[in-house]
């Protein structure tokens, strides 16, 4: 039988143009990193990176695919490619200065992060959206790989716009024990 193990929880203060999240080490094989309300200041959405002794892995060397569900149409495949430089958790939230601003919460799944082998995760999100001028709820499913042989020891988490913020939210690490 496995049991949860809450390694840390780390809330966005003031306004960051960036996280960063580790404690992921050996002790562990699986760990989970869970986002609660996240916010940003500017229209786009929630980018990350895989980090190494704490720094974020910027390489060209991420193979992602997600597909997009939203309740006001269908299914939308987006965020495929291969060699990029990181990952997309969540795409169009309304920025935060709006009556109607987007709220995002997100679970990833990591794997292999403290062993020298590719390391990926596999993520699900939901986040209500207000851009195109329809307000909807969307989900996310996908996956990345990083196709080095890098310990990792976390995530870099930031607005894919340039100059964007956080404004709220909250991530909390998780491992799992057998």
């Amino acid at each position: 039988m496995s049991a949860v193990v809450k390694i840390s929880s780390t809330n966005v203060t003031g306004t960051p143009s960036s996280l960063t999240v580790t404690g992921i080490t050996s002790t562990y094989d699986v760990y989970a990193i869970v986002g609660h309300n996240f916010q940003t200041d500017t229209t786009g959405g929630i980018n990350m990176q895989f980090t190494s002794s704490g720094s974020p892995i910027t390489n060209a060397n991420y193979d992602r695919c997600a597909i997009r569900l939203s309740a006001d149409t269908t299914y939308v495949t987006e965020d495929i490619g291969q060699n990029g430089t990181g990952y997309s958790i969540v795409n169009d939230l309304i920025d935060d200065t709006t009556q109607s601003a987007s709220v995002a919460n997100f679970v990833l799944y990591l794997y292999n992060f403290p062993i020298s082998e590719y390391s990926y995760l596999t993520q699900e999100a939901s986040y209500y959206s207000g851009t195109s001028g329809v307000d909807t709820v969307q989900g996310r499913q996908g996956g990345v790989v990083l196709k080095e042989t890098t310990i990792c020891d976390g995530v870099y988490i930031f607005p894919f716009t340039g100059g964007a913020l956080l404004t709220n939210g909250t991530i909390d690490l998780y491992a799992f024990k057998q």
